[in-house]
């Protein structure tokens, strides 16, 4: 009875924004968290782990299903995303590094992996403990031998962040299901494994943060991706759009926007509805 309110509550939480908004205005934070947070580790516990082959934008992969969020997003072949294409026209080319932070079960390294080929790197940053564990898997399998796994948070500056299992740094306000975990910046991780090409980021509304982290490698001028979670996701870390944005308002970058529904187009010629929502900032050094 109880692991099937938890899968139902999962459900309603992962599949239903709407839904999630009324819960979260009738029920007290901290109850709205500990239901996310059961329904997330209930959904992990009682799965039915599976290995699957899809092509997923020009290479094939075997991925392990660990979970029913790699189930609905790694269970389905994927077209070449449109913002690798782009990027792949500017400085993702064979031997770049890149720096992605939020890394998730590792797909999307694996095909930055082969754009840049065997002799460039993919730094693949990933908190959550099980995420991390499932890329390993992944990138093992499929004998991947130019990513380097990281298993931490991409921040401000360099120490230990407080990590929720549903892939959120914390803000602070406490709460069951979340771990203790590294926090590195992109700039630290640029002194590790060598100056960024590219930068990929999509970090729930924490790219506020991690791109404070990122000072020194901005004023190398590397492409920058950044899914920019606007709203909410932002707002529990104090950043904004225009927050985000700024830190390419300058030379040498050409900035545009776009989403999996809207074209990309020039930052200063989007709808500003656009704006308002979960979209893809993509910064061109020129």
């Amino acid at each position: 009875m109880i692991a099937s309110v938890l899968e139902r509550a999962r459900v309603l939480f992962d599949r239903h924004p709407t839904t999630k908004r009324l819960i979260r205005s009738a029920v007290p934070n901290g109850l709205a968290r500990r239901l996310q947070v059961a329904a997330t580790a209930q959904g992990i516990r009682t799965f039915d782990r599976r290995v699957v082959s899809h092509r997923f934008g020009d290479r094939n992969f075997d991925v392990v299903i660990a979970d029913p969020v790699g189930e609905e997003w790694y269970d389905v072949d994927w077209p070449m995303p449109r913002e690798l294409q782009l990027l792949a026209d500017s400085r993702l080319v064979h031997g770049a590094t890149v720096i992605e932070v939020g890394a998730h079960q590792g797909i999307v390294a694996m095909m930055l992996a082969g754009l840049v080929g065997p002799s460039g790197t993919v730094v693949a940053v990933e908190p959550n403990p099980h995420d991390y564990a499932v890329a390993c898997e992944n990138v093992r399998m499929n004998g991947v031998e130019n990513v380097r796994l990281v298993n931490g948070a991409g921040a401000a500056t360099d120490g230990t962040l407080s990590f929720s299992i549903t892939g959120r740094v914390s803000d602070g306000s406490g709460g069951t299901g979340s771990v203790v975990v590294e926090a590195v910046t992109v700039d630290s991780l640029a002194e590790r494994y060598g100056r960024p090409d590219v930068v990929f980021i999509d970090t729930e509304g924490y790219e506020g943060e991690v791109l404070k982290g990122a000072k020194e490698t901005l004023s190398e001028s590397p492409d920058f991706f950044v899914e920019v979670h606007a709203g909410r996701p932002l707002r529990r870390f104090g950043a904004t759009v225009d927050s985000v944005v700024k830190h390419f308002r300058r030379p040498p970058y050409k900035v545009v926007v776009g989403n999996d529904d809207h074209p990309f187009v020039p930052l200063d010629k989007a709808d500003q509805r656009l704006l308002k929502h979960r979209f893809f900032l993509i910064a061109l050094s020129v």
